[in-house]
């Protein structure tokens, strides 16, 4: 009687909480559409009475999405460019001379807030204007974290702003931050603000050093899958694989050397740095082993060596998320010191699931067929179990 009692409360509480989450949810979803009506409905204006269009997007997140608000009004230029607060390695970069910001008289604007963009003319005139600059302050205390404009719109960002939607208040205060930054916008010739982007990033150079480790990070995995699976190493392949990406990291120096020179003053000079050198410090050692395990094998024109039948010691099964691999090992004489003295080292063949089934350990056996690798490493060539 008491397992029966106790098992209808438990379902009573699972029912209650999945009634209130249910009811939760729809209450959340009712909030956030009745804020949309409410600021959809608003009609700010501005000085002069005028109304002032804008556009607002809230999401309040979700287990994997972080929650945001952006509130943009429409304005064309002949410049773009991104604010946000600055931080340490703005700051690092500043102090170095590698990064060169848009600096403006007022010495604490500089130091609370970073400017990235190409448009140098347009936003010396833009930030000149200490009613602009006022109106960016209002806004990032406000809470908003970022400032952008694309030559068309200006935009105030705030991610993770939380499930509460935004109040009409705080629309109407950065609808009218965003209307004074549109205001009395300087007129600077796009010849010498948007080209300066357009000249750099059409640099050969440039471009060789932008799309080099876009290209090698893909190639690179396509040869070391290719290369180890064309050319299966059977021996211990931690060693073989450590050659490679010593090699690689010192192409990355390089590469960072010269991406460093041609990026350098700029206000994005940094941020660039980051992105590609970090991508590339995963591209070219990826690329080095790659290419390693291809050209072991693709260039190894030495000939074959046909051992004899050998006992398969052990087998093996290696669980992946969706899948398994199966393996055969064995013993074979070799000299792996390359001093002439031979030993017995293991050997590891992938199988199938059928040769797995069918193999017993010490009275199962493999005739191997190998080649010793251009770069020292034997591969196989085929193997028969008997």
């Amino acid at each position: 009687m008491g397992f029966v009692f106790l098992s209808i409360v438990s379902q009573l509480i699972f029912v209650a909480f999945f009634v209130g989450l249910i009811v939760y949810v729809v209450k959340k979803s009712r909030r956030v559409r009745e804020s949309q009506e409410v600021i959809k409905a608003l009609k700010p204006v501005d000085e002069k009475g005028s109304e002032i269009p804008f556009t607002h997007e809230y999401s309040p997140g979700g287990r994997r999405r972080a929650s945001y608000l952006t509130v943009s009004v429409p304005c064309a230029s002949a410049g773009s460019f991104e604010i946000t607060r600055e931080n340490f390695l703005d700051r690092f970069f500043k102090r170095i001379g590698f990064s060169v910001e848009i600096k403006t008289e007022e010495e604490e604007f500089n130091k609370a807030f970073y400017c990235n963009t190409e448009a140098i003319p347009f936003m010396q005139a833009f930030l000149g204007n200490p009613e602009k600059r006022k109106a960016i302050r209002d806004l990032f205390n406000l809470g908003f974290k970022k400032l952008s404009h694309d030559g068309k719109r200006f935009v105030a960002s705030w991610r993770n702003f939380g499930s509460t939607p935004p109040s009409p208040a705080l629309i109407q205060s950065t609808v009218a931050s965003l209307a004074i930054l549109g205001r009395n916008i300087p007129r600077v010739e796009s010849s010498s603000s948007l080209n300066q982007k357009t000249a750099f990033t059409r640099d050969p150079l440039h471009q060789f050093l932008v799309a080099l480790p876009i290209i090698l990070l893909p190639t690179g995995l396509v040869l070391l899958i290719w290369g180890y699976e064309a050319y299966y190493p059977i021996f211990d392949t931690l060693k073989f694989t450590l050659k490679f990406p010593g090699y690689g990291f010192l192409a990355f120096l390089l590469y960072l050397w010269f991406l460093g020179r041609q990026i350098r003053g700029r206000s994005s000079s940094h941020k660039t740095l980051l992105t590609f050198g970090t991508m590339a410090l995963i591209a070219f050692p990826l690329a080095g082993i790659g290419l390693g395990y291809a050209l072991n094998g693709f260039l190894d024109n030495q000939s074959e060596i046909v051992g004899s039948s050998q006992p398969i010691i052990r087998k093996e099964i290696v669980r992946h998320k969706r899948s398994r691999s199966y393996y055969a090992y064995t013993e074979l004489q070799r000299d792996p010191g390359g001093q002439g003295i031979r030993s017995p080292v293991e050997a590891e063949i992938r199988i199938s699931r059928a040769e797995y089934d069918s193999i017993q350990p010490h009275q199962s056996r493999i005739i191997l067929v190998t080649k010793p690798g251009w770069l020292g490493q034997e591969w196989l060539v085929s193997y028969r179990i008997e």
